[in-house]
């Protein structure tokens, strides 16, 4: 087996366009509340870690479903006791690393960890909350990072609905793309159970929420989102699942490099 074989195998396990995603949620939080830093670093290192260590053990938990989708099971799904100690590994090097964040960051990461385990573990990937549940973990991405700076205030708190709002529709995208899986074993998803044309509307209506409250109420930080959303929503109505998911993707990678960059520039 080659070693381009085998890292894209790993990169595929721990799913990392979706890391990155996930990084990109935190260290938006980091930069909108926080000075430019070190603490940037290990903060990157441990969000990429959690959220390959999250995804490695779904995949572990998701065989039954991937094997109906006609996926090609990874390597490290098929060799379970390897892809268990990797999962166990990326969730401790994560963990340690928080701790160079800040206590609240560092409390924060491990109510993540534990979210992520009960997700799979108990199967509430199942259950018809798993998309409130999955807005609610990427939102508490988000805290961790503005939480380097060792507190959560109102304005903090404040950004909550519109990252569980990106999470809560990424989720559901993830749901049409899973849907003949989904279906097989009875999982209860919305696409499942309502069909295409009625999670399509919720996706839009989450993203036109969205819109409308960052408009409303001033949210001009994540005005750089706006143009994915348009692009995911143009991709969505061309039935384009895959172009809609790198859009929202994409929104969250670009973000934090957009603030970064009027950081260093003194806009």
């Amino acid at each position: 087996m080659g070693i381009k074989f085998i890292l894209w195998g790993f990169l595929s396990f721990i799913r990392i366009e979706t890391c990155l995603f996930v990084t990109g949620i935190s260290l938006s939080g980091y930069l909108l509340f926080n000075q430019l830093g070190f603490k940037i670093f290990p903060l990157f290192l441990a969000i990429v870690l959690g959220t390959g260590a999250s995804y490695a053990y779904n995949h572990l938990t998701d065989r039954k479903e991937d094997i109906v989708n006609n996926r090609i099971l990874n390597t490290f799904v098929l060799n379970i006791n390897l892809g268990r100690k990797i999962a166990l590994s990326l969730f401790l090097s994560g963990l340690f690393l928080s701790i160079f964040l800040s206590p609240v960051s560092t409390i924060l990461y491990s109510l993540l960890v534990v979210l992520s385990l009960v997700y799979s573990g108990f199967r509430i990937k199942e259950m018809r909350i798993k998309n409130v549940f999955t807005g609610f973990s990427m939102a508490l991405t988000f805290f961790i990072g503005a939480g380097v700076g060792g507190f959560l205030n109102f304005e903090i708190l404040s950004y909550f609905p519109f990252v569980f709002l990106f999470g809560f529709a990424i989720n559901m995208l993830g749901d049409m793309r899973g849907y003949r899986g989904d279906k097989a074993i009875g999982m209860k998803t919305l696409p499942v159970v309502f069909g295409f044309g009625v999670t399509k509307f919720a996706i839009y209506t989450t993203a036109g929420i969205f819109l409308l409250c960052v408009i409303i109420f001033g949210f001009s930080k994540l005005y750089p989102l706006i143009p994915f959303l348009f692009l995911a929503s143009f991709c969505l109505q061309k039935n384009n699942l895959k172009g809609t998911r790198f859009a929202i993707l994409s929104s969250f990678i670009f973000l934090p490099v957009f603030i970064a960059a009027t950081k260093m520039v003194g806009v």
